[in-house]
């Protein structure tokens, strides 16, 4: 078993509720949509960066990029990424 499914189950209950399978989930127990999501990229990100660099930038892509950047810096391969989590 994975570990995302192991926390999944530590943290979200008995499996009895819809949301279970979802990476992402509201505080009200629903599960994330693409612009919940693309918010909450640029919530964070604007506390991050300048104005002027998030004109240019694409929340969720940067998200993506940070990700494969900490995974690189930990040497770790990038194709096998899938399989960590």
């Amino acid at each position: 078993m994975s570990r995302l499914k192991l926390v999944a189950e530590k943290y979200r209950g008995n499996g009895k509720f819809d949301y279970n399978h979802y990476l992402f989930i509201s505080q009200r127990g629903m599960p994330l949509t693409r612009h919940g999501i693309n918010r909450l990229c640029k919530k964070y990100l604007q506390l991050a960066l300048p104005k002027k660099r998030l004109n240019v930038l694409s929340p969720v892509h940067s998200f993506r990029h940070s990700c494969a950047m900490n995974i690189l810096s930990m040497r770790k391969n990038l194709i096998v990424f899938p399989y960590l989590v």
